[in-house]
């Protein structure tokens, strides 16, 4: 029921994206977890993002946390299950498949997460890599995507 509700809001954010950015090229709807090295934390996302013409990536990740561990129990208790939006600006090399990414913003009124740097990859329809998870680079990105568009 939460992944049908993540996705019904991924893609009225969308329609409302795709509206006035008629120039993208494509669209990578991803989905999959986040946690951190050395830790048990689980934080689901639902992600739009679009790649230009000019390589340019755009988009929101919608995030919801799902775990967490003892050295962060006492922050994120009660938030269990509660959703942010953190939208983001970057670049891509589809030479390497390689997506380059930083939050700019986010929509977050439970205090759920951070604004984060992303270093990824696309291969056969997985998104992986990392992310910098406060100076560390040690956020840890999976997921599957598809593509809308080109």
């Amino acid at each position: 029921m939460n992944k049908i509700l993540n996705y019904t809001i991924c893609l009225f954010l969308l329609s409302l994206f795709s509206i006035t950015n008629a120039v993208a090229q494509k669209t990578i709807m991803a989905d999959g977890h986040w946690t951190k090295k050395n830790t048990t934390w689980d934080f689901q996302y639902n992600a739009s993002i679009t790649i230009d013409s000019g390589n340019k990536v755009s988009g929101f990740i919608v995030w919801r946390i799902v775990k967490t561990d003892n050295s962060a129990i006492a922050y994120y208790r009660g938030k269990l299950n509660m959703v942010a939006v953190e939208n983001i600006s970057g670049s891509y090399d589809p030479a390497q498949y390689h997506l380059q990414f930083e939050g700019t913003s986010k929509n977050d009124p439970n205090g759920i997460i951070g604004l984060d740097v992303y270093d990824l990859y696309l291969k056969n329809n997985n998104i992986s890599g990392k992310t910098k998870a406060g100076g560390t680079w040690e956020g840890i990105f999976t997921g599957s995507y598809s593509t809308l568009g080109n």
